[in-house]
């Protein structure tokens, strides 16, 4: 399939009489709440008046049914582009890399534009789709690179399971942070409503649907504008949301946050590719910052009146966003202990706490008693902190016994704020048991 043909013919004058008024769609299913909600974006074009009442038999034949059609490319009944934002009245937002149900019949979709990675590593992608989908990714930002990594064949199974994931899922794939990938997906539906979604499972094992903080527009047309092609970068004009909602494409002007909670800046930028991104912070650039959005999972005191900006470059010219200044409010919270579980296993507990725990406070086992009811102290020989640096695990010859009651007692664990807050109440103590493995387990505070 020339995709790179159909590319070049989709440009105007089609989109000028698109169906602005109409809006025969629907959500779909999210992984992602809307607490989740990201910049960025790429377009979902919807085709009708045409028919797939041949049955096909095969999903490549039914797929063509779309591309091969006399309303395809230049003739979409509707288009919008997928972002976080965009929510119609009365209706759900949409997350990311998905299509949305239509009440037509005989209809297909075309969602195309560039998948950013995050990180680098190996990719495993995954497609779900009502009826039959396929799923284009390019070695690089070049559409005449791309080549077929996954495929629905069938109907209705769910992302990340059910049936027929030997063709629904691709076979792992390596990308470089901050590359931007060319991708399309084709959908072709019979009498019904349809959807399609397509995911990722990362490198970090981060399993979802790609959110459209990783996605950005394809440089050929900006169908809201009417400009294009695009070539040196420009913000873009309804980024974050419908028709320029949230600072069109350009990052907040000011960021208010609680120390110890994620800083996210994120930008919507359409330009040929490929583009960097250069992040300061006041005036210095960040090692490691180089994606379309800044990132801090767990935001210091120390960032407060920190002056973040962002540079994006490429061949044809630079575009410089405006000054994000972030206020850091320290926190005062104390952390408690959530809960304590054995994991069913006689050796073992594990306590979590409400935050993120100091190391050095986290694993010193003078802070840790581990005790049977009205009996012995027993002895703690190891001690690990989660990833997350919320939980502690606590080892040692426990041997822990079905029915018998234990306590866990904890003391003098501080946060990670500057100023760091002390456990409460300090001590804590918390009842546990042993339960058979498998089963829900342990005290809660």
């Amino acid at each position: 399939m020339k995709l790179s043909k159909l590319i070049q013919s989709l440009f105007p004058p089609f989109m000028k009489s698109w169906h602005r008024g109409v809006v025969p769609l629907v959500f779909f299913l999210t992984l992602l709440s809307a607490k989740s909600s990201h910049a960025g974006s790429a377009w979902q074009l919807v085709y009708e008046g045409y028919s797939s009442a041949s049955d096909p038999t095969s999903y490549r034949e039914s797929v063509s049914t779309l591309t091969n059609s006399d309303v395809f490319p230049d003739s979409p009944y509707f288009g919008e582009q997928l972002d976080d934002w965009y929510i119609p009245a009365g209706q759900q937002p949409t997350f990311g890399l998905q299509g949305r149900y239509n009440v037509g019949t005989d209809f297909g979709t075309w969602l195309f534009g560039y998948i950013e990675a995050p990180l680098t590593g190996p990719y495993t992608f995954c497609v779900a789709s009502a009826d039959n989908s396929s799923f284009y990714l390019s070695t690089n930002y070049l559409p005449a690179n791309e080549v077929e990594v996954a495929y629905e064949p069938g109907t209705g199974e769910p992302l990340f399971s059910g049936d027929r994931l030997d063709t629904r899922e691709s076979a792992p794939i390596s990308l470089v942070q901050a590359q931007k990938y060319y991708f399309d997906i084709f959908q072709e539906v019979g009498p019904g409503p349809g959807y399609v979604q397509v995911g990722w499972i990362r490198p970090d094992r981060v399993q979802e649907i790609i959110p459209a903080l990783h996605l950005a527009q394809y440089e050929g047309y900006n169908y809201y504008t009417g400009i294009g092609p695009i070539q040196a970068p420009i913000f873009n004009a309804a980024g974050n949301g419908n028709h320029g909602g949230l600072n069109g494409g350009n990052i907040t002007n000011a960021v208010s946050l609680l120390e110890g909670n994620e800083l996210l800046l994120q930008l919507d930028v359409i330009a040929q590719q490929p583009t960097t991104f250069v992040w300061t912070t006041n005036g210095g650039v960040v090692p490691g910052q180089n994606l379309s959005y800044f990132q801090i999972a767990r935001t210091p005191a120390t960032y407060n009146g920190l002056k973040i900006q962002a540079v994006i470059s490429n061949a044809f010219g630079s575009l410089t966003s405006s000054v994000s200044t972030v206020t850091v409010t320290p926190d005062t919270t104390p952390p408690t202990v959530l809960t304590v579980d054995t994991a069913g296993s006689p050796n073992t507990v594990n306590v979590t706490f409400s935050k993120p725990i100091n190391p050095a406070s986290a694993t010193n086992t003078a802070h840790y008693q581990v005790s049977i009811v009205g009996g012995s102290i027993l002895p703690i020989t190891n001690i690990a902190q989660s990833v997350d640096q919320e939980t502690v695990n606590l080892e040692g010859p426990f041997s822990f016994v079905l029915g018998t009651n234990y306590l866990l007692t904890v003391s003098n664990i501080v946060d990670q704020d500057a100023a760091p807050n002390n456990l409460s109440p300090n001590p804590s103590t918390v009842p546990f048991v042993l339960l058979k493995s498998g089963a829900k387990t342990g005290g809660r505070i």
